[in-house]
């Protein structure tokens, strides 16, 4: 964490960074403080409520955080520590089999 301005109180105060996707092309660095972080995630928790079965990625049941690499994990069957909210979950790999024939 480094000394920034938070995006969202306005203050200045040691805050953590993420680098934000405006567009394909231009990706920004963001600051955010403790409280602020602490109130998104807590916050996050209580709103989420999607279905998380059967995605592309792994998603965190509590807090809907999307592990973008979520293709990195070894195992096909695992329980991980959300790096969003910090709470455990299991996830299953499920792996679809298809064939094309031709001529």
């Amino acid at each position: 964490m480094s000394i920034h301005k938070c995006i969202q109180c306005n203050t200045i105060k040691e805050c953590y960074s993420s680098l934000n996707k405006i567009n394909d092309i231009v990706d920004c660095w963001i600051y955010i403080c403790k409280d602020c972080r602490d109130d998104n995630i807590k916050s996050n928790i209580e709103n989420f409520n999607d279905d998380t079965s059967y995605t592309n990625e792994i998603i965190c049941p509590h807090c809907g955080y999307v592990e973008d690499v979520s293709w990195e994990y070894a195992d096909n069957n695992d329980r991980i520590n959300c790096p969003e909210c910090d709470n455990n979950f299991n996830y299953n790999r499920n792996i679809e089999v298809t064939y094309s024939t031709n001529k």
